[in-house]
């Protein structure tokens, strides 16, 4: 009996342990992802200000989307994007692809994948950002 209620205090500090480092991972996680959209932020206005370049959209991807499915093109089409997706503008070029077959439907099927995959999230009306691996283990 004592040796049990040894053994159970022992697991239960090292689940308190293994939590709190969970919490401090995650803050970390919190912390580089505010990072990151920092710099991405301040890539963009350096392009438009110093360049006038806008971030490439989707430009010859068509090729390299085909026999893909709707979530795995999305992602493409994300990662070309600095990890954005413009659901308007990609809605062509998955057409045209041939990933996505009614243009009436088209917008709504590709809203239901972002929400439903888990791997995006929404920054504004029609704009999706990739969350990053890390962050998908953690959910």
């Amino acid at each position: 009996m004592v040796n049990e209620n040894v053994a159970l205090d022992q697991l239960t500090q090292l689940l308190t342990k293994l939590r709190n480092q969970r919490t401090e991972l995650t803050k970390s996680m919190v912390y580089l992802e505010d990072q990151i959209q920092s710099v991405e932020k301040t890539m963009n206005l350096y392009r438009q200000t110093f360049t006038n370049e806008e971030p490439q959209k989707y430009s010859n991807l068509a090729s390299n989307l085909k026999g893909l499915t709707l979530l795995k093109a999305m992602i493409n089409l994300a990662l070309s994007n600095m990890g954005q997706i413009v659901m308007k503008q990609a809605k062509p070029i998955l057409l045209e692809v041939g990933i996505l077959k009614n243009s009436k439907t088209a917008l709504a099927s590709m809203y239901a994948t972002a929400d439903r995959s888990g791997k995006f999230e929404k920054v504004s009306p029609g704009i999706y950002k990739l969350i990053s691996e890390e962050q998908n283990k953690l959910v």
